[in-house]
């Protein structure tokens, strides 16, 4: 079993506060990271499983939903999806699937993305962005 998360370190990102600061950051990219724990059941009991870098250089990533062979992640505006395309366990492209979200306030963010029957991913959204 899989573990998929995401770190926050850029939080907050607050458009609202500071629009300028808030796109520089998005346009350069941040510390923020989306992780994996490959084998949570495997890890001894009392052991920490040993997280595996996905995708690095986000910024408040809060949306994470793997997808084939890779991730949808939330990105500012976007909602992009991160591919491995050599095997090795690592995003190595990604592609803007939607965009057009607000950054204003980063608890607004796309989030909790869920898979649906049909095929469909939903994703829950902020009131004011």
């Amino acid at each position: 079993m899989r573990l998929w998360t995401m770190t926050a370190l850029e939080y907050p990102v607050d458009a609202n506060e500071n629009r300028r600061a808030s796109e520089a950051l998005f346009a350069r990219g941040g510390r923020d990271q989306v992780v994996v724990f490959d084998d949570v059941y495997g890890a001894a009991v009392g052991a920490a499983a040993k997280p595996r870098l996905f995708a690095d250089g986000l910024v408040m990533p809060l949306g994470v939903q793997p997808w084939r062979d890779g991730a949808l992640v939330q990105y500012g505006p976007d909602i992009r999806f991160y591919r491995d395309t050599d095997g090795d366990g690592c995003a190595d492209q990604h592609e803007v699937v939607l965009t057009g979200f607000g950054t204003q306030d980063s608890h607004l963010f796309p989030h909790q993305f869920t898979r649906a029957p049909g095929g469909w991913i939903l994703a829950a959204q902020g009131l004011f962005n």
